[in-house]
C-alpha cells in the first residue's frame, strides 16, 4: 500500500521493478522503526495507546473523506439508496464522536483546572 502511494504521489515510478522494490524497503522500515521504538520507548503499554488515540484521530479522517467521495466523487449510477446514506451518516456521526471524545481526553489532560 506504501508502494502504490508514492506512485500515486509521483515519488516513485509506475513499472513493477520500482513497485516490487517498495515492498521490499517498506516491509524491512516497519519492522526496523517498530523494532527501534520498542528498544526506544520500552513502554509497550504506552505504545499500544497511543496507537489507539491514533486510530481514533485517523476514523474521524476517514469519515469525512468517505462522505467527500459519497457526494463529489461518486458517479451517479453508482449512488446508493437513501437508507445505504442514512447508515452511512450514521456510521461518520459516530466516527466523528470517537474522534472528537478522543482528542478531548487527551487534550483536557494538558488543560489548567
Amino acid at each position: 500500500m506504501v508502494a502504490d502511494g508514492l506512485v500515486l504521489a509521483g515519488l516513485l515510478p509506475g513499472d513493477d521493478a520500482s513497485r516490487r522494490m517498495a515492498v521490499r524497503f517498506t516491509c524491512v522500515a516497519w519492522v526496523v522503526a517498530a523494532l527501534a521504538m520498542a528498544f526506544l520507548f520500552r513502554a509497550p503499554v504506552a505504545m499500544v495507546l497511543a496507537s489507539g488515540v491514533a486510530q481514533a484521530v485517523m476514523l474521524g479522517a476517514l469519515a469525512v473523506a468517505v462522505l467527500y467521495f459519497r457526494y463529489r466523487d461518486l458517479d451517479v449510477r453508482l449512488a446508493p439508496g437513501w437508507r445505504w446514506d442514512l447508515l452511512l451518516w450514521v456510521s461518520a456521526a459516530g466516527f466523528l464522536i470517537i474522534a472528537g471524545w478522543t482528542v478531548w481526553q487527551k487534550i483536557s489532560g494538558f488543560l489548567p483546572a
